[in-house]
């Protein structure tokens, strides 16, 4: 590929791209073989040594399923069909480059989510990376693939269930690949869908009286979780696990979200949500403080957890806990607060969870 075909402005940068199946020549591979049997391998697509800071990144990612058995993992929970949640670490000369795609909070898998790996064989897809890391800087870039897969192996695809306590997320990485940026591209104030709108709750949504009840719903079960972090109890360990002394940090963050809810929220519907999809119930971004995309399933969803989303969402934004994706569901989060603490401690379903059966 010509890079200098690759050049585009910082909207396009940051949006959501993934070149599928590019047949390309790479370099640099990394990769790293997982208790589960899949290996997962990055590489910097081949071409120059340096890549100019206005141009795109294209790694190929790959997972390869090493086991002798089939093995079926959650399309979002990969960058193999695009970005809607944090799935790489990136830094520039050692300074972490902070993630500035979606996050965005689904309903449970359908068929159509799974992606089938055979034993012996892989999946792969050549994927931009400077669509939601900002690479426009020079300097000396690493980046790592890391994690959390729920995996199910030797069914047939139709009898796969929704998720559920059978299912313990499996962390996957790969080795660090790396790259270099030279020169520095033009740097504007903000991706389009994330620029200034009027001071108003709403945009193109056809119910706002439904977002301000859940609005409000979510604020006091906020508000009522910040109460109850006071001390390692029972509820605090079934959602945060063996974290004690993360007791006032998750006060706080308790906190920041119900400081947060009592404010004005501007809400995006329909044209205004682009990147929804039949499965996505509402998404937003981290940089932001103050949007929620909601997206058609939200409207399908009871009140209660139409208060539970708003609240997921607002645990994302940076000002409250800068919170991620890392699995979804009520005994998901319990199951990751007791094998894998310190994730849940960074995933938006723990605390929405534990706002909703906070005492």
């Amino acid at each position: 590929m010509n890079r200098s075909q690759s050049s585009r402005s910082r909207t396009t940068k940051l949006g959501l791209g993934v070149l599928i199946l590019m047949v390309v020549a790479v370099a640099g591979v990394a990769s790293s073989v997982d208790a589960a049997g899949l290996r997962s391998e990055l590489s910097v697509v081949a071409g120059e040594d340096a890549i100019n800071a206005d141009q795109s990144v294209l790694l190929r990612f790959s997972l390869k399923n090493t086991s002798d058995q089939d093995a079926f993992v959650l399309a979002y929970e990969t960058p193999l069909k695009g970005f809607e949640r944090e799935l790489f670490a990136v830094d520039r000369d050692g300074e972490p480059i902070p993630y500035a795609g979606i996050l965005a909070l689904r309903v449970g898998p359908t068929a159509e989510d799974w992606i089938r790996i055979e034993a012996g064989g892989e999946v792969s897809a050549v994927i931009d990376l400077s669509s939601v890391y900002d690479t426009r800087r020079a300097g000396n870039y690493s980046v790592r693939y890391t994690a959390v897969h729920q995996v199910f192996r030797a069914v047939d695809k139709g009898s796969l269930p929704a998720l559920g306590k059978e299912f313990q997320g499996e962390a996957i990485a790969s080795d660090v690949v790396g790259f270099s940026i030279v020169g520095d591209a033009v740097i504007e104030e903000e991706p389009a869908e994330l620029a200034g709108r009027d001071p108003e709750a709403t945009y193109g949504c056809s119910s706002p009286s439904t977002l301000t009840t859940a609005q409000s719903s979510a604020r006091s079960r906020v508000g009522r979780a910040a109460n109850a972090a006071t001390s390692y109890t029972t509820w605090y360990r079934t959602w945060f696990g063996a974290t004690s002394s993360y007791v006032s940090t998750v006060r706080g963050r308790f906190s920041n979200s119900y400081s947060r809810l009592g404010q004005t929220v501007n809400y995006y519907c329909g044209s205004y949500a682009p990147y929804c999809t039949s499965n996505t119930i509402a998404y937003t971004y981290k940089t932001t403080s103050n949007r929620i995309y909601i997206c058609s399933a939200f409207w399908n969803q009871t009140a209660s957890f139409r208060a539970h989303a708003v609240a997921h969402e607002s645990f994302h934004w940076n000002t409250v806990a800068g919170a991620d994706d890392v699995t979804y569901g009520y005994s998901q989060c319990q199951s990751l607060a007791s094998s894998r603490p310190y994730d849940a401690l960074r995933n938006a379903d723990n605390y929405a969870y534990a706002a909703d059966y906070a005492p």
